[in-house]
């Protein structure tokens, strides 16, 4: 599937959703001081993966660094919680495996897009009307 600019802020507003809810459940369930921390980061993560989403046509107008910091951080985050929950003796490998692809496939998307919209900002746009919010 060839990702468009609302197309992509439908996967990562999801996306957010879905991780906030994830998180919350976390949070809500720690016995941990550590772990009840890194899910309140988490939370944050989540809230930021929605930002993202809002504001994704004027990030991919700016290039492609701004979404490539973003998916980097957020890759960044995933290992060092993944890290981490190995040391308090929590595998997460379904976390760490199913973020990095979910992230991989936000950063060759979002990339591309960025390109296309350096290029040709008009066809990016015209592309992207699947619905009212390609706005």
């Amino acid at each position: 599937m060839k990702e468009t600019v609302a197309s992509m802020r439908a996967y990562l507003i999801l996306t957010g959703l879905v991780s906030g809810a994830l998180t919350v459940f976390a949070l809500t369930g720690s016995q941990h001081l550590l772990v009840s921390i890194f899910s309140a980061i988490g939370l944050l993560v989540a809230f930021a993966y929605i930002a993202v989403g809002v504001a994704l046509r004027p990030m991919l107008r700016l290039g492609v660094l701004p979404i490539t910091v973003f998916v980097g951080a957020c890759l960044a985050w995933i290992a060092f919680s993944f890290l981490v929950g190995l040391l308090l003796g929590q595998i997460q490998l379904l976390t760490l495996v199913v973020g990095t692809a979910i992230n991989l496939y936000l950063l060759r998307n979002g990339r591309r897009l960025a390109r296309e919209m350096e290029t040709s900002p008009s066809a990016v746009s015209r592309a992207a009307t699947d619905g009212p919010d390609a706005g």
